[in-house]
């Protein structure tokens, strides 16, 4: 899908330190979007232009490393920052970029705030490929994977969201895919960091058979979720993804 860029601006930083935009909406891109819906934050208050990604740094650090800065640094031409938080467990990745600032708010209108965050008009109207890329960066971001203590381990895949309209986008682009998904609203959780309560609304993939499905057109990109996954497999019958 062909993008219209006329609504980015460029600073002299962004042109010195060798900033590109994509001017058409791929894999790569998709995936990077799925991922900040999920757990990025975008701030376009001039003159600040700023995004950033925020993971723990244990669980997240080989990820971002490893894959999720590769893949900004394909899609934007630079590898963004690496900071570790010394006082709590965050890792952050970040950038500072006029030109990716406006190209994220003004041609694929995502919001800065979250609370009504929903998907992309531009990834619902896009192929399969395009939406499974944006499904698997969102739940690297979002999303667990765990098993129920059954005989066998019965597998389950769920993504929460403080937003009820995102979950609700994503129920039929998950069925459309030919999975069988449920979804559950207004769950009240407490934040063990700070014991505030607030409520969360959440979609499932449960059983073996949305798992195979999962495995087979999605999968996962981060090895947090992988570790769990070869854990499950040899536990299951020592099948290894």
């Amino acid at each position: 899908m062909k993008l219209e860029l006329c609504r980015v601006q460029f600073s002299k930083k962004d042109i010195i330190k060798g900033v590109k935009i994509p001017d058409i909406l791929n894999e790569d891109l998709a995936e990077i979007l799925g991922y900040h819906v999920g757990d990025g934050h975008l701030r376009v208050v001039p003159p600040e232009y700023k995004l950033t990604f925020s993971g723990n740094k244990i669980k997240d650090k080989y990820y971002y490393e490893n894959y999720l800065n590769p893949l900004l640094k394909r899609t934007f031409g630079v590898p963004f920052s690496l900071t570790i938080s010394k006082t709590s467990d965050e890792f952050r990745l970040y950038m500072d970029s006029k030109a990716i600032g406006t190209f994220l708010k003004n041609v694929i209108n995502l919001p800065q705030r979250k609370t009504f965050i929903r998907i992309p008009k531009i990834i619902k109207n896009a192929s399969d490929d395009i939406k499974i890329a944006f499904i698997r960066g969102f739940i690297d971001a979002d999303g667990t994977f765990y098993t129920k203590n059954r005989f066998p381990p019965y597998p389950v895949i769920k993504a929460a969201s403080s937003s009820k309209f995102l979950i609700s986008d994503f129920v039929p682009l998950l069925k459309n895919l030919g999975f069988k998904p449920c979804k559950a609203f207004d769950m009240k959780t407490v934040d063990k960091r700070n014991g505030k309560e607030y409520v969360v609304h959440a979609f499932y993939l449960n059983g073996r058979k949305n798992f195979d499905l999962w495995m087979k057109k999605i999968g996962f990109g981060n090895e947090k979720h992988l570790k769990l996954v070869r854990n499950y497999s040899r536990h299951k019958n020592n099948e290894i993804f």
